[in-house]
């Protein structure tokens, strides 16, 4: 095994290959924890191609029966295209790990916002209709946003991504944990201690206040802003009320 890792480093090419070579490379290859790509488009390809990570099979020239344990089958029989796909997936995993990593963070700011200020002030500071908002239509755009991002030139030049590498890494675990107490932290001071430097006696952003609970009233009626537990808004000494409210 150590001799043939050495050999493998260095090999390009590998013509006029017989079938036992063929599978023997195969299973040596994944011995090492490498990924297999075979193309195949004859019967006496079945063996290896079932033996490999990947199956890549041409569309024209290939047998039926091959067809059948292809994972990948190239209609234009052009093997150049493989290099267009293995990048629009590549950006497309990518893609998804962004969005993952930007979801995780965000959902998990809100339950600790819920979360802190529920067990310490008995009530939440954001309307149902908020979070609503927040997990419904906002995270809606951005999964649209990030899935249609197109990639950059470099990806081929990426590392192949390892086959007992999660999907979620540690990584991105960092960053998840960045971007949740970021938000977290910021939001928890206002909440908490914005009504000290924070001062809202604007009479026309009280109207706007006012305004703003009216259209919560009506489309959620169970939650009504218009009540005793809104802080005192309008005397301008709370900044809670508003953060709760916009």
């Amino acid at each position: 095994m150590g001799a043939f890792s050495e050999i493998i480093k260095n090999l390009k090419i590998i013509t006029n290959i017989d079938d036992f070579c063929k599978k023997a490379l195969i299973y040596r290859l994944r011995e090492l924890d490498k990924f297999v790509a075979i193309a195949g488009d004859n019967a006496d390809d079945i063996a290896a191609l079932s033996k490999s990570d990947l199956a890549i099979v041409m569309g024209k020239t290939g047998k039926d029966v091959v067809k059948n344990v292809a994972d990948v089958i190239i209609l234009d029989d052009n093997i150049n295209s493989i290099i267009k796909y293995i990048k629009l997936g590549k950006n497309l995993y990518e893609n998804i790990r962004k969005y993952l990593t930007f979801f995780i963070s965000i959902n998990f700011s809100i339950i600790l916002i819920l979360y802190i200020s529920s067990l310490f002030l008995g009530e939440s500071p954001f309307a149902s209709i908020q979070i609503i908002w927040i997990l419904f239509i906002v995270n809606s755009f951005v999964f649209i946003s990030f899935i249609t991002e197109g990639g950059n030139d470099d990806t081929l030049n990426q590392r192949p991504i390892s086959k007992k590498e999660y999907l979620i890494n540690n990584t991105m675990w960092k960053m998840i944990l960045v971007q949740t107490f970021i938000p977290l932290i910021l939001i928890l001071f206002i909440y908490f201690f914005g009504a000290n430097f924070i001062i809202e006696n604007n009479p026309e952003r009280i109207d706007i206040i006012k305004n703003l609970n009216n259209c919560f009233d009506k489309f959620m009626p169970e939650t009504s802003l218009a009540n005793e537990d809104i802080y005192y808004i309008m005397d301008g000494k709370n900044i809670s009320g508003i953060i709760r409210n916009l």
